[in-house]
């Protein structure tokens, strides 16, 4: 016998959860911290690891469950059982955790639709008589002491379960005495002879069954959470441009607006937009190609305000550069170099809200000017004298292995060999610069030829 748990309905919970992921980000809820002996201690903390862990061991569980064959006539068909029933057991708890995050509770008091065990003073359930099941069968069998409602004021011992075939099976069922699929047989001090607990699989089945139908419950909690949240975010004002001193304490304060709607983790995205707006070049020319570029983010921006304003989340979340949908179009064939030019972007530092963004901007270049200079005329040579992209990336080994070059040289070499592809932006790239400087060149580059194609 296989139980059969709708993989679908778990699919439901994660993709439900997936909706508004920004929201999971942040939920919180109470768990128990490591602590000596027996004492618990209980703090509010973040709930997101807990809520994947749940997911992921959830469809593992229902899958395996799924495969369990659950017969009484064979020892593997008791092992199985053992099986079905921690893994059961796990799926639930993972199941009413999650619940218990979003504050929905299973009620299981009085619920005695699936063994009908009631107990000894009628304050039994299935789910203590599950857990009563599982102790004996597998968890605790030399050492069953805390079901009191239904083995009574004595340890249990349970040594074995008998399968159909068994000579005990047949002598009960002679007797006609009601022994389910398998029967636990239970010593105790407290009675002469060992007690018999039947043990009916399609039970156990509609137990776990009605518990994972739990999880429809959990999705309209989720639901209702997240509708809170969005209601909430749409009546709550971000100021505009124009109410502040000055377009970056705007900024400053729209990613505070963004972290709080979309996670605590989506602050480099402003933190970026902050550095773009602050970064000055020399060159004159330059400079008047960066003020446009800045225009133009700053009309994007006004565009995602209005979007978080009114808490509008594409499938494609917030990017942290607004033009990022038309990113280098054109470059087929040349993925490996645009993936290391992005050695440029200052990624662990743009995300560590204690590295200031001023260092970044300022900071001191990481290779020697001549040495750099010498390697870009190697590979410009070679391009020049038509050597193929497969001859040039060889060059570039070499080059490697006998420089050892580092990170920031390396993205150089990668974006010396593509230049040409960006000549419709009629930029002239400045290899010289800080990596940060260079990285917006490149950026504006892109977005001029996506501007003018």
């Amino acid at each position: 016998m296989k139980i059969e748990l709708d993989l679908n309905l778990n699919k439901e919970l994660r993709n439900k959860i997936n909706e508004q992921p920004n929201f999971i980000d942040e939920i919180r809820s109470e768990f128990a911290y490591p602590s000596e002996g027996r004492r618990k201690d209980y703090k509010d903390t973040f709930a997101y690891n807990c809520i994947c862990a749940a997911l992921d061991r959830i469809n593992d569980l229902v899958e395996h469950c799924n495969s369990i064959d659950i017969n009484n006539e064979s020892k593997e068909g008791i092992f199985a059982l053992y099986d079905f029933l921690n893994c059961a057991q796990t799926l639930i708890e993972c199941i009413t955790k999650i619940g218990k995050i979003f504050d929905v509770k299973y009620e299981t008091t009085g619920d005695v639709s699936a063994f009908h065990q009631q107990g000894r003073t009628g304050k039994g359930n299935d789910e203590k008589y599950f857990k009563y099941l599982r102790s004996l069968c597998s968890v605790h069998p030399i050492d069953t002491n805390a079901h009191a409602e239904y083995q009574g004021d004595e340890p249990e011992w349970c040594p074995y379960i008998t399968t159909g075939k068994s000579a005990l099976y047949r002598l009960l069922q002679n007797q006609k005495i009601d022994i389910g699929d398998f029967v636990a047989i239970v010593y105790s001090n407290d009675f002469h002879y060992n007690k018999h607990i039947p043990i009916r699989v399609k039970e156990l089945f509609f137990y776990v069954e009605k518990r994972y139908e739990f999880i429809k419950d959990i999705c309209k909690a989720v639901d209702s959470y997240n509708q809170k949240h969005i209601r909430e975010f749409k009546n709550k004002y971000i100021p505009l441009p124009e109410e502040y001193q000055n377009y970056i304490a705007y900024l400053y304060e729209l990613k505070n607006a963004l972290q709080e709607r979309y996670g605590r983790n989506c602050g480099y995205i402003v933190r970026n937009w902050i550095a773009i707006m602050q970064t000055v070049f020399v060159d004159e020319t330059m400079q008047n190609i960066l003020q446009q570029y800045q225009d133009a983010l700053k009309t994007e921006i006004k565009s995602i305000h209005n979007n978080l304003q009114q808490m509008i989340y594409s499938e494609e979340g917030i990017c942290f550069t607004p033009f990022s949908h038309a990113h280098y179009e054109g470059f087929e064939g040349y993925s490996y170099e645009l993936e290391k030019i992005g050695y440029l972007y200052p990624g662990d530092k743009m995300e560590n809200e204690d590295y200031e963004i001023s260092q970044i901007l300022n900071e001191d270049i990481n290779f020697n000017k001549e040495q750099m200079q010498y390697l870009l005329s190697v590979v410009d040579k070679a391009i020049k004298h038509g050597y193929s992209h497969e001859q040039i990336i060889a060059l570039t080994r070499v080059i490697d292995n006998q420089f050892k070059v580092n990170n920031s040289e390396w993205a150089r070499i990668q974006l010396k060999i593509i230049e040409f592809a960006f000549e419709k932006s009629k930029l002239n790239f400045d290899y010289m610069q800080n990596d940060w400087h260079l990285y917006i060149q490149v950026e504006i580059a892109n977005w001029l030829m996506g501007r003018k194609g």
